[in-house]
């Protein structure tokens, strides 16, 4: 972009989704461009939880619009080679990176795997039958992550990150005040504090049971909100929305932030041409 004045709010659209397992990230971000019937998604599945997919994107699924590709915690390398070839050509309309804290995991294990096996750095790493990661490692994994969300904001599509949190209390000692900070979780510490720098919208997906037990439980989105929360937008978007649907022919949460934009005149939009790092 040449001059700030020429910038256009919403068009491309890179999104990070964090809640506890089942709180409908994976499924939510599945639902990006299902307003483009043509549309075509990648699905970078390293938690391997596809199940409840094919139970809210029967259609989509069924029709082919979804590639999905699994990368097994060994397979670091052979999802990098796809991902920077993606710097000559791509022709998907969303990428989804399903998630961080695997791919976390599958770094460390990508940097113990080339230790060698005289190598004189590796000596007390060990315990018992267990290779134990070092500095070096989650640097390595600090690095291996950079690398990847680097390609992911120069593509010409739409990209979502899906991540876990941890929740950390701490008590000032003059005051007795509690503070609750949220934090993605990766293998190592810096990695998660540098990854909300990448993005302009982070939402945080959250589930509230019903007091009937036989009624399902209500999911919420919040797009704004303090340390406890750790969700920004950039995008004139409510602060709290639902995303509870009966079933999978029901709009999904891409629909309704298009709904939402629209009052404004706006649009998400992929980009027509590829960046190249």
């Amino acid at each position: 972009m040449a001059n700030l004045k020429d910038a256009v709010m919403g068009s491309r659209y890179m999104g990070c989704y964090i809640g506890a397992p089942g709180s409908g990230k994976t499924v939510e971000a599945i639902s990006v461009c299902e307003d483009e019937p043509d549309a075509r998604v990648w699905l970078i599945d390293l938690d391997g939880r596809w199940r409840p997919i094919l139970k809210m994107h029967p259609k989509r699924v069924a029709s082919g619009a979804i590639e999905h590709d699994f990368y097994g915690p060994n397979e670091f390398e052979k999802l990098a080679r796809k991902m920077e070839g993606l710097q000559d050509r791509c022709d998907y309309d969303a990428v989804i990176f399903d998630g961080l804290t695997s791919a976390g995991d599958q770094l460390i294990n990508y940097m113990l795997s080339l230790r060698g096996a005289g190598d004189k750095d590796a000596k007390g790493k060990k315990k018992g039958v267990l290779e134990m990661a070092g500095p070096e490692d989650f640097g390595g994994e600090a690095r291996g992550l950079g690398i990847i969300l680097d390609i992911a904001r120069v593509l010409p599509c739409h990209f979502i990150l899906t991540a876990h949190y941890i929740r950390t209390v701490s008590v000032d000692i003059t005051t007795r005040r509690e503070t609750v900070q949220t934090q993605m979780v990766t293998a190592g510490k810096k990695i998660a504090a540098k990854v909300p720098a990448y993005f302009d919208e982070i939402y945080f997906f959250e589930t509230q049971s019903s007091m009937n037990v036989s009624e399902p439980p209500k999911y919420t989105v919040r797009t704004a909100g303090g340390p406890e929360t750790l969700c920004k937008t950039a995008l004139p978007l409510p602060v709290l929305m639902d995303i509870s649907r009966k079933g999978p022919d029901e709009p999904g949460l891409w629909t309704k932030i298009q709904a939402e934009l629209k009052v404004h005149n706006l649009k998400l939009e992929r980009e027509k041409k590829v960046v190249k790092l």
